[in-house]
């Protein structure tokens, strides 16, 4: 989509429920868009799907499922001092973090200088001496020797209407897990809607693991959310791990009880392949309209 087939898009689909933009800006990837409605702020790269929104009174509750997914996933990791996400968008995952784990060393990647000047402006972007920008390339990243490892590893990368194609490059998550401690949590926000390069990863990620990948599946959308460790998920460690999850929750302000019931949930390819004709066609979290913000 064009810049100018993207404003006829706002102009036409969020005007009419008051939504704002708010700022734009372009580098020779494409262009970027704020938009506002209400006490939210929402981050797009000239496409209908929305790449992250927050509520700018309450930036640290996940305002998408998806992302209370994905904090859910946290809980898994027996202990978080250091946390490596790759793909910044508006930053909510940080605002988050730094709520459940104030004390936390945050080392966040991201290739577009563009992307994190807007989280900074327009999303006030935490900045501290616990928290880390790394403005590169994310496979050139994990390439590189670990200085130190992770205990939770967030991969939340997109492109303006799909997931990257960096995540199907080869040894992209066999690099990434050697910055990962033997117990820690590797966490990937994946699109179903991209069904050859989901499975690819899925596969792909699972051969990494002791056990197959934990996933979440959202209702009525193609987002899952799919995590595990190098280090088996013992029965006694599942019920801590529910305990966290709803702790976690709590903290956060959201209901965890559509989660909590998936907790793990290990499925076969051929369910978690399946296409459900009765469901219909569904529809990416990150195309989820402006208007549909929660509270």
């Amino acid at each position: 989509m064009t810049r100018k087939s993207w404003k006829r898009w706002f102009r036409e689909t969020l005007t009419p429920y008051g939504a704002k933009l708010v700022a734009e800006t372009s580098d020779e990837y494409g262009g970027i868009q704020v938009v506002e409605l209400g006490p939210y702020r929402a981050l797009y790269f000239d496409s209908p799907s929305c790449q992250g929104r927050l509520h700018m009174e309450r930036p640290w509750q996940p305002a998408s499922e998806y992302l209370r997914s994905i904090l859910c996933a946290t809980a898994m990791a027996p202990t978080i001092n250091r946390v490596l996400i790759l793909g910044l968008g508006p930053g909510a995952l940080i605002h988050s973090l730094r709520k459940l784990y104030p004390a936390v060393e945050i080392h966040t990647v991201e290739l577009r200088s563009i992307v994190y000047d807007m989280a900074l402006e327009h999303f006030n972007l935490p900045t501290n001496d616990k928290t880390f920008y790394h403005l590169k390339d994310a496979t050139h990243f994990v390439k590189s020797p670990p200085e130190e490892p992770f205990d939770l590893i967030i991969v939340d990368m997109a492109m303006s209407d799909s997931i990257s194609p960096l995540l199907v490059q080869p040894g992209f998550w066999m690099h990434s897990l050697t910055h990962l401690q033997p117990i820690g949590v590797i966490c990937a926000n994946l699109w179903r809607g991209s069904q050859h390069r989901f499975e690819w990863i899925f596969n792909r990620l699972g051969s990494c693991l002791k056990t197959p990948p934990v996933v979440l599946r959202h209702r009525q959308i193609d987002n899952m959310v799919v995590f595990g460790s190098p280090t088996v998920l013992e029965g006694v460690e599942v019920l801590e791990f529910r305990r966290r999850v709803t702790e976690h929750a709590e903290m956060l302000s959201f209901d965890p009880s559509a989660l909590v019931k998936q907790l793990p949930m290990i499925q076969t390819n051929d369910e978690l392949f399946a296409v459900n004709e009765q469901e219909g066609q569904s529809k990416s979290d990150n195309e989820e309209n402006a208007w549909e913000f929660e509270d």
